[in-house]
């Protein structure tokens, strides 16, 4: 509700908004795929999966997606960005981000 929320009208705190991407796409990822990841794996751990099942899994097709939201998120995610707290937040590039987690999870991103 966030996530399209922002991408639709431009609301919320853009910070809360990049926090959000990773926990809507493990539990989109978890639920759809729920006996391949367990309850609780974490999207790094998912993507390793899809890459170790390789391209007979049907997330494989989007996994260089999965990858680029992964490692967008960490910056602000894991403390990896060098102020991660502080560190400006490019609209463009969030825009494009949430849109391409809205498309994934089966969103509507028109």
């Amino acid at each position: 509700k966030d996530l399209v929320a922002f991408h639709q009208k431009g609301v919320g705190d853009p910070r809360d908004i990049i926090s959000k991407i990773r926990p809507v796409l493990e539990t989109h990822l978890r639920t759809l795929y729920s006996d391949d990841f367990d309850d609780g794996v974490t999207l790094g751990t998912i993507i390793g999966k899809i890459r170790e099942i390789g391209n007979t899994h049907q997330s494989f097709r989007i996994i260089d997606r999965l990858e680029s939201l992964n490692l967008y998120t960490r910056r602000y995610h894991h403390g990896e960005g060098p102020h991660d707290n502080t560190e400006p937040i490019n609209d463009t590039e969030l825009q494009t981000n949430v849109r391409q987690t809205i498309a994934i999870i089966g969103g509507d991103v028109t």
